[in-house]
């Protein structure tokens, strides 16, 4: 499996992971230090079965004794957790179990994963039967959707593991037949690993750009429904119906992703999608998006990708770490060039840190020969600039 994007999931995992317990431990003062210590023994036991257990076949059994007692860990948890933000542990433990399980021992513990999330939902509620059964009912194909997600992931990874084992097999082949076999050898291993790199970037992006925001006002929403959830359950469970209509959306990016992968052609129209992905964002994430978009602009098919995967990722980004409220979108040409620039009121950050998601965005833009700023102060907000040259950005 391509290990660059098992590391970016891991990453997203631990950061995850890492937040919620945090949260969990900061709401519930008076049971904080146990939670914390609960929270250290599950990210050891994590990081000793995805560091050593999976790697390993002598002891592949022994990833299913880590994984139940990190489920006894979580369950733990669930009890001091007087938040409800700890119940989202379930939901994330179903990437580590469909990526690295079997696909029988993946279904097994997945139903394993919603019956403890089940129990652990009916003692932390202690309410009527009927609220708790209808909550149960509600989540189960949330379940079923993220499992679907990220068994679509897996085979994603799994067919490109086959296309680069393919690849060496054809290519060793044919140079085994011709006479200059050292020189061609040499040149083989340098455009294999440029076409490596290149496919794993390709779905690595794929996979940020349909993912990461879907998972964002996932949350988004499920942490709204918890607040809302004494108060006025009926506004809780149009949330949570919300959140399901939102992982559907992203099952169908995933689906479309891999699609556009198989046949290098877009499938959607790129001025509905910039509408769509504001509208949506607007629904789920309770954020103010105002746009000034010049539709005249006829970009090409990599320009459109850019915009997209940078609006996606502005958004994103705007809403999880920058706590965002509103934002302001613009698409123009000035000059001869093509302008796009998306300015927030959030926290802003005197420091940045460029992580996998602002890295590839910056990559397509340099791609293009284009330009790549941030600008942002400390609780100031942020404005993410980018310019292309409209030669290389547009249809002639």
């Amino acid at each position: 499996m391509s290990n660059k994007i098992k590391d970016v999931l891991l990453i997203i995992n631990y950061i995850l992971f890492t937040g919620i317990l945090l949260i969990t431990a900061i709401y519930n003062v008076e049971h904080q230090l146990l939670i914390v210590t609960l929270t250290f023994l599950f990210l050891t036991s994590y990081t000793i079965r995805v560091f050593f257990v999976y790697d390993s076949e002598n002891y592949k059994k022994l990833s299913y004794f880590s994984l139940i007692l990190d489920f006894i860990f979580i369950f733990t948890i669930n009890m001091y957790d007087n938040s409800y933000i700890s119940l989202v542990l379930y939901y994330l433990m179903l990437e580590d179990i469909v990526i690295n399980l079997k696909v029988v021992s993946g279904v097994v513990f997945s139903i394993f994963s919603f019956m403890i999330y089940s129990l652990a939902l009916s003692i932390m509620m202690s309410l009527q039967f009927s609220i708790i059964f209808t909550r149960i009912l509600l989540s189960l194909p949330v379940f079923l959707i993220i499992y679907l997600i990220f068994f679509l992931v897996r085979y994603l990874l799994k067919q490109t593991d086959i296309i680069e084992v393919s690849l060496k097999e054809i290519t060793m082949e044919k140079l085994e037949k011709d006479c200059v076999h050292m020189n061609l050898k040499d040149a083989y291993e340098k455009l294999e690993m440029m076409t490596i790199l290149k496919e794993r970037n390709k779905i690595a992006r794929e996979i940020h750009d349909t993912v990461g925001h879907t998972l964002t006002t996932v949350l988004v929403e499920i942490e709204a429904s918890k607040r809302l959830m004494k108060g006025n359950l009926d506004l809780s469970l149009e949330k949570l119906c919300l959140a399901q209509d939102q992982v559907r959306k992203g099952l169908n990016d995933i689906r479309s992703s891999v699609r556009v992968l198989e046949k290098g052609n877009e499938l959607l129209e790129f001025y509905p999608s910039l509408e769509t992905i504001i509208k949506d964002t607007q629904l789920h994430s309770e954020v103010t998006i105002k746009s000034q978009i010049d539709s005249s602009l006829n970009l090409t098919k990599e320009a459109q990708k850019i915009i997209l995967s940078s609006l996606l990722e502005g958004l994103t980004n705007g809403i999880r770490h920058g706590k965002s409220t509103a934002f302001l979108f613009k698409l123009a040409k000035k000059e001869d060039k093509v302008c796009f620039s998306l300015e927030d009121n959030g926290d802003g950050a005197g420091t940045l840190n460029y992580g996998f998601g602002l890295r590839a965005m910056r990559d397509r833009v340099y791609d293009l020969e284009g330009s790549f700023d941030i600008n942002s102060e400390a609780q100031e907000g942020l404005e993410l600039l980018i310019t292309l040259p409209y030669s290389k950005a547009c249809l002639q």
